[in-house]
């Protein structure tokens, strides 16, 4: 399985105690190719969109890469033992709400007449500070 920005592939390492530990081969954009324990890295689901992606942060210069991965990806990193997870939700000012998902043409064209006319953006004007006219 690769993922993109990871440089490579996921690998089931056996460690002296004989256990069997995932490793992922990732690359950062400062310090190059480098292995880490799947612990390391953080499996990201988006509440919003559902939109997924894997953080991990270099061990050598401590910068932190997010990279988008596809369901599949995601579906089968979160099976890899000590992978973390989070979810998290987009900042509400980038939140599409039902209003404004709403607009139409018509009140699109409204608006600019209204803003072409100067009585009504003085108006507007001198409704935020009455002292400006």
């Amino acid at each position: 399985m690769r993922f993109p920005g990871t440089d490579g592939a996921w690998e089931a390492v056996t460690d002296q105690q004989g256990h069997v530990r995932t490793r992922v081969r990732v690359a950062c954009e400062r310090c190059g190719a480098q292995q880490l324990p799947a612990r390391a890295l953080t499996l990201r689901c988006c509440e919003d969109d559902g939109a997924t992606s894997v953080r991990f942060s270099c061990t050598r210069c401590g910068l932190v890469h997010v990279t988008a991965v596809a369901p599949e990806q995601a579906s089968a990193l979160a099976g890899v033992d000590d992978v973390g997870f989070e979810s998290w939700r987009r900042p509400s000012e980038q939140a599409l709400t039902d209003a404004a998902a709403s607009i139409t043409e018509a009140e699109i064209d409204a608006w600019r007449t209204m803003l072409d006319d100067d009585e009504v953006v003085g108006d507007a004007i001198e409704s935020l500070d009455p002292g400006t006219r």
